[in-house]
């Protein structure tokens, strides 16, 4: 038992001292680059309140997984998708993406992204 005690203690001791002190304290959620406001972070707010009733939204353009940290919806990838004639809301990332949406109402537009209605 005297042993155990010891072997445990050791182990708890060189854990500690590989992680260091300040990281038992951090958060692993909050990454720092996360931590800084940006377009994501500042506006998500507003996205998922024009999208709260959807379960899902098509992001075209170029998404990155980071989208689907933001918005609240189940974020599905368009770039390959065939959309003529699929009814949904699209995230538009690029504005010449609109092209492809001919006839959809316009949810919601910004300086770097736009929310389209396709019925």
């Amino acid at each position: 038992p005297v042993l155990q005690g010891i072997a445990i203690a050791g182990v708890l001791l060189s854990t500690l001292s590989i992680v260091g002190p300040r990281s038992l304290m951090l958060n692993p959620n909050l990454y720092y680059l996360y931590q800084e406001e940006g377009y994501w972070n500042t506006h998500a707010d507003t996205l998922n309140r024009i999208l709260k009733d959807e379960e899902e939204v098509v992001a075209l353009g170029p998404a990155g997984h980071h989208i689907r940290w933001y918005i609240e919806p189940r974020v599905l990838v368009g770039d390959t998708m065939d959309i003529e004639g699929r009814s949904g809301n699209y995230l538009l990332l690029l504005a010449e993406e609109a092209k492809r949406m001919a006839g959809a109402q316009v949810l919601y537009t910004d300086e770097k992204v736009s929310i389209l209605k396709q019925r």
